[in-house]
């Protein structure tokens, strides 16, 4: 082997392309953890921005059922498209996001789930 071509492929072997360097940079962020927690949390609220969220709908109707003491199981199909599934331990947890008004609780509800399940 020639030294010339020795040297070639010394050089592919320690100089990396701009391409590779690129790629080894977005792979360090996006393998950070904070990175990925603010990643989370943009989708979680944008995600909230939704106008139709049936599931918040149920969510907060299972407290103001549970607070009227009225059947949890029941259909309300004035106030939700589909059915509870939840008992009323689960009204105390979203007791806080169902005073709120839709538009908050509904975003607040998103970000606290999404670091539940980021933690």
């Amino acid at each position: 082997m020639t030294g010339f071509r020795l040297f070639r492929k010394i050089r592919t072997i320690f100089v990396t392309t701009p391409q590779q360097e690129m790629a080894k940079d977005i792979k360090l962020i996006l393998t950070d953890r904070r990175t990925l927690l603010i990643i989370w949390l943009i989708i979680a609220i944008v995600g909230s921005l939704h106008p139709e969220c049936n599931n918040y709908h149920i969510y907060k109707g299972v407290f103001h059922h549970t607070c009227n003491q009225l059947s949890l199981f029941a259909a309300y199909p004035q106030e939700y498209g589909d059915v509870n599934h939840y008992g009323p331990f689960f009204s105390i947890l979203i007791a806080p996001f169902a005073l709120m008004p839709v538009w908050l609780g509904k975003t607040l509800w998103s970000i606290c789930m999404t670091l539940l399940l980021f933690w």
